[in-house]
């Protein structure tokens, strides 16, 4: 009864961070609906397969709806439901065992291994995002053996890790619960470690400046956490290769957490053997040497599944770079083409264009606030005299004041001094009819 309520709080949650996503990225209130009933995976597979138009406000593309909706089922469901598991297992006596036990968790653990790996592969082979952002995507072979074994070590890699995180975490679990007699206070131990890395991780992009979301307009505070999260429990239990790329956590972000998380899982099993006195079920030897057996087969399967990748894009998995030094290396200098925001996006091209249009939908601190305010002081008065395509009212309007032209600026603090006495004005009058009603009101009642 315990490991059902469990696995009904976990899917509870997970169904909660589908519609927080979906209301969060303007999918409206019947995708929040649909997050909730559990159907927003089904929903969103369909709306991608017959190629549906975005919603009005839907601020990232469907296929990106889709994979996100995705790796939330993975880290928020999947993963928590592979911990229960292997809690409950080593919870039993040895004797007590079953195969069946065995064969559940193990395929668990190969499911996740194999669903995060080809999830990934789609993103990286959809043909657009290979074109439009070369740096980013790409690192799936086009050689046909190389894209089978690279296939095959993405997935045991992402499932040894699995595997070894699981058995790290379930061995602290356990042994925090057999020594205080399954009581509230053994959940301190495992809650306080999982804390502890999350606080570091953020202390870590925080530090690096990949804290905040890469796009303006989902760039919130709700927003951030809920992202955090998954990032931190994905890294942990099925850590796509995807949340290497700048908008997420940077190569080298990505290399790092899941070299210290590695290193973190030898210190929980340190922690349950030498501190709380071990698990019942499993020897401090086996449990070193089925760590260590995980951990060796991870990182051997992870650098064959580098070195099929091609050369160019190798460096994606450890190289420095953040959302604000990717935005200055690609979008200011190389990028020709930007679809601009709004339920009727348009392609842009040319340098300029983008250049131009970063700040719409750019994270405010990710953005080269110089040198937007050079190109603005430069270019603007020509735009005025011969304009683009997409040099219009709304995109005079979306520059911010801090990036205006002086004589733009100038003319916006003329006309808002000019608009001041007249909302002075309609307040007041508002302030003096509503004044009015209320003597006309205490006449009457002393009257009565």
């Amino acid at each position: 009864a315990t490991v059902a309520t469990v696995m009904l709080v976990v899917l509870a949650f997970s169904l909660v961070v589908q519609a927080l996503m979906g209301h969060v990225l303007g999918q409206g209130k019947a995708m929040t609906l649909a997050g909730l009933l559990g159907m927003k995976p089904a929903v969103e597979t369909v709306r991608d397969l017959l190629d549906a138009a975005p919603f009005a406000k839907q601020v990232v593309p469907n296929d990106a709806m889709l994979i996100g909706t995705r790796v939330v089922e993975l880290v928020f469901e999947s993963s928590p439901e592979t911990l229960v598991q292997t809690v409950a297992l080593l919870a039993t006596p040895a004797a007590e065992q079953s195969t069946l036990q065995y064969a559940s968790l193990l395929s668990s653990i190969a499911a996740i291994g194999a669903l995060t790996t080809l999830g990934d592969r789609e993103v990286d082979t959809i043909p657009s995002k290979r074109e439009g952002n070369p740096w980013l995507f790409g690192y799936v072979s086009r050689k046909p053996w190389k894209n089978m074994v690279q296939l095959a070590a993405s997935a045991v890699a992402i499932g040894c890790y699995t595997a070894a995180r699981m058995l790290a975490l379930g061995t602290l679990i356990v042994a925090a619960l057999e020594r205080w007699k399954w009581s509230a206070v053994a959940l301190l131990p495992p809650l306080g470690w999982a804390a502890a890395e999350c606080g570091l991780l953020a202390a870590a992009r925080m530090r690096d400046g990949s804290w905040h979301i890469y796009k303006r307009t989902v760039d919130i505070a709700v927003a951030r956490v809920v992202l955090h999260l998954s990032l931190y429990v994905g890294m942990s239990t099925a850590p796509f290769p995807a949340f290497r790329i700048p908008p997420f956590l940077g190569p080298h972000l990505y290399s790092r957490t899941l070299a210290c998380l590695s290193a973190s899982n030898f210190a929980l099993v340190a922690v349950a053997y030498g501190v709380l006195g071990g698990v019942d079920a499993l020897p401090a030897p086996r449990a070193w040497a089925a760590l260590g057996g995980l951990t060796l087969a991870a990182w051997v399967a992870a650098v064959v599944l580098v070195a099929c990748t091609p050369a160019k894009m190798r460096k994606s998995f450890y190289e420095e770079m953040n959302w604000k030094t990717y935005v200055r290396a690609w979008w200011w200098v190389r990028a020709t083409s930007v679809f601009t925001d709004g339920a009727e996006s348009v392609e842009l091209f040319g340098h300029e264009a983008v250049r131009a249009h970063l700040h719409q939908w750019v994270c405010r601190p990710a953005l080269p606030v110089a040198k937007i305010k050079e190109l603005f002081e430069e270019r603007w008065a020509a735009w005025e005299a011969e304009p683009p395509s997409w040099f219009k009212p709304a995109f005079d309007e979306s520059v911010y004041d801090e990036l205006a032209p002086p004589h733009v600026l100038a003319a916006r603090i003329e006309a808002r001094a000019a608009e001041a006495p007249e909302r002075s004005g309609m307040l007041s009058r508002a302030f003096n009819r509503g004044s009015n009603r209320s003597k006309t009101k205490r006449s009457n009642d002393s009257e009565a």
